[in-house]
């Protein structure tokens, strides 16, 4: 599937967006920044596909899995927090928390099969931890930590 995904964007690169068929259900995949602009920007399309109401009962309805008008305020108080001029601040964090997430999958490449969901978790965990709250937690260097057993638990 990953790999028919991959095949679909080399094919369609220069268009803004394509939708391929999955069995009857049709996927939408957005590559252009004026593409997405202009389906989000109208309230036509705000409502999710029906495969978000599984995620329900896990997240309710946040941010994710939330339309209209509760996404549209919802993102908006969101919007600031994410511009570029605050994000550029933490390009160091993001570098130096993804080299360590790089170095620990090359020692992966020799498996047959790495499961990347801890790997992942953990630079984010990095990440999270010290660009919203300043601190180095290590997560990736000391898995076994009591911050993180406590975040686990």
């Amino acid at each position: 599937m990953t790999r028919m995904i991959v095949g679909y964007g080399y094919l369609f690169r220069d268009y803004p967006l394509f939708c391929f068929w999955v069995s009857y259900v049709p996927f939408i995949v957005v590559t252009k920044a004026e593409a997405a602009e202009a389906l989000m920007s109208g309230t036509k399309h705000m409502e999710k596909n029906w495969s978000y109401n599984m995620l329900h009962p896990w997240l309710r309805t946040g941010l994710l899995t939330s339309h209209g008008s509760k996404w549209k305020s919802r993102r908006k108080l969101l919007t600031t927090a994410f511009h570029f001029d605050i994000l550029k601040d933490f390009l160091p964090v993001f570098n130096e928390q993804s080299q360590i997430l790089a170095e620990r999958l090359k020692k992966e490449t020799t498996k047959d099969f790495t499961n990347i969901i801890k790997p992942v978790t953990l630079c984010t965990l990095d990440i999270i931890c010290e660009t919203t709250f300043g601190v180095k937690i290590g997560a990736q260097e000391n898995n076994d930590s009591q911050y993180l057993k406590s975040v686990t638990r």
